[in-house]
């Protein structure tokens, strides 16, 4: 009888320790990158390099070409149970420049994020002459101190009609107004980030044509618009219709 016991009692042990553990997976880091896209009426926009393209028709139905695009985006943030965490304080983007639109934040901990908010532009407190001289887009987006000084939002250029009209549209905060608005999308694309989430890319894309028409019709012309507040403010609120993002996992 004590050998069936001892019998019993081994195979017992035998199959209990031929159990495996449990695979506990090894932790994923989330790597946030931001990449910037734009489209003219939902199609991919491409510099033009000869002024006989016109290959874009604006509200006023002016055909015209885009040959320049550069801006600045600022309070970069998300939404976080603990509060607001702001991403990047500047970030220039050049359609020219490849490496500007690409923005890599680093690690995110895990978390619940929504509600990705940036200004377009510098608002008053950051919009200052100099205050960015240390920065590569310091020259290249300075607004005259004649004009209130600190810096231009954006620069889009380009011709339009025919090959010998151009048009600048440059938005700035004309005579130290605050033009600059806020993108806000609200908790519509919250996303979760855990151990196994993987890194985490958001799309901002803006659709060009929309700085003409949305809600606002303007017609271009070959008048400069730096010292054109009116103007000014109504691009600021054609501005704010103009952007949308997406977040992908990888």
């Amino acid at each position: 009888m004590n050998k069936i016991i001892l019998l019993f009692s081994i195979i017992a042990l035998t199959l209990t320790s031929c159990k495996k553990d449990p695979v506990i997976p090894m932790p994923i880091p989330s790597f946030l990158t931001i990449h910037f896209t734009h489209t003219v009426d939902g199609v991919p926009l491409d510099l033009t390099t000869t002024e006989s393209e016109l290959p874009y028709t604006n509200a006023a139905g002016q055909n015209y070409n885009v040959k320049k695009l550069q801006y600045l985006v600022s309070n970069i943030s998300l939404e976080t149970n603990e509060g607001t965490k702001t991403l990047k304080d500047v970030h220039f983007v050049d359609k020219e420049d490849a490496s500007t639109l690409k923005l890599d934040l680093g690690e995110l901990e895990n978390g619940t994020y929504s509600n990705l908010k940036f200004n377009f532009g510098l608002n008053g407190e950051m919009n200052i002459s100099n205050a960015y001289v240390n920065e590569g887009f310091h020259a290249t987006m300075a607004w005259p101190d004649m004009m209130g000084g600190g810096y231009h939002y954006m620069k889009m250029e380009g011709n339009f009609d025919n090959d010998t009209t151009f048009y600048n549209t440059h938005t700035g905060g004309t005579m130290s107004n605050d033009y600059s608005f806020q993108y806000n999308e609200g908790n519509e694309k919250a996303f979760v980030v855990n151990d196994q989430t993987g890194d985490i890319e958001i799309t901002i894309n803006m659709d060009a044509n929309g700085w003409y028409s949305q809600p606002n019709t303007i017609t271009l012309t070959t008048d400069g618009i730096m010292g054109n507040m009116q103007l000014q403010s109504t691009l600021s609120n054609n501005g704010s219709c103009i952007f949308s993002n997406s977040v992908t996992y990888e």
